[in-house]
């Protein structure tokens, strides 16, 4: 029992030796202050309270940034490990390709070294060119999959969806943004020109396309 409550306790007893409190009031009165002083929490558990209180708040979304180009592969799966698995698919994609080329620049280089010159200018462009055009659409492919599977690997579902979120927002945003800018354009050509600027583009074009300069 704390000192504030053994203070209350004299007061109330001292009143009924004065009379003004009933032996009956007495013992509600210490009832009821009792009763009351239980259902506060004690100092430690306040403390404790205090004390506990950032740990159980939630740690802070955090969000990664995703290319342009590779927005969509992210907006098609419904968590994570879809994204790390289709990443990985495409990874697998990348080598594929990377070892095609690596082939077929080795077949240009036996050439090379044992063939005529016509076998060796035809196998530039059977060889040699698709080749390192594979060569270097693997490497790039490989890489790229592969920063984005690792950004998304241990990525909470919560986590995910907030991502997903930001890529709907920038694309709403940049939509407006083009809708904005080409609606500013037009509007700009007809003060400029008093022609619509669609109707002038149909007409160049078509004088480009059939001859009727």
């Amino acid at each position: 029992m704390d000192n504030e409550t053994i203070e209350k306790l004299r007061e109330y007893k001292q009143l009924v030796a004065e009379g003004i409190l009933t032996q009956e009031e007495f013992e509600n009165e210490k009832k009821q202050l009792l009763s009351n002083k239980a259902m506060l929490p004690s100092d430690d558990q306040q403390n404790s309270a205090v004390t506990e209180m950032p740990q159980q708040q939630s740690r802070p979304l955090r969000t990664i940034h995703v290319p342009l180009l590779q927005r969509k592969i992210v907006m098609d799966q419904s968590t994570p490990d879809g994204v790390v698995k289709k990443c990985e698919n495409l990874m697998t994609t990348g080598k594929i390709y990377l070892f095609i080329g690596i082939a077929l620049d080795l077949v240009f280089v036996y050439y090379l070294f044992s063939k005529g010159f016509w076998a060796i200018l035809g196998a530039m462009f059977w060889a040699a060119t698709p080749g390192t055009l594979l060569i270097i659409t693997g490497a790039t492919a490989l890489q790229r999959y592969t920063e984005l599977r690792d950004k998304f690997v241990g990525l909470s579902q919560r986590e995910f969806e907030y991502v997903q979120e930001v890529i709907r927002t920038k694309r709403a945003n940049e939509k407006e943004a083009i809708i904005t800018f080409v609606d500013e354009f037009e509007k700009s050509y007809q003060e400029q020109t008093g022609r619509n600027v669609w109707y002038d583009t149909g007409e160049y074009v078509g004088r480009k396309l059939f001859g009727n300069d």
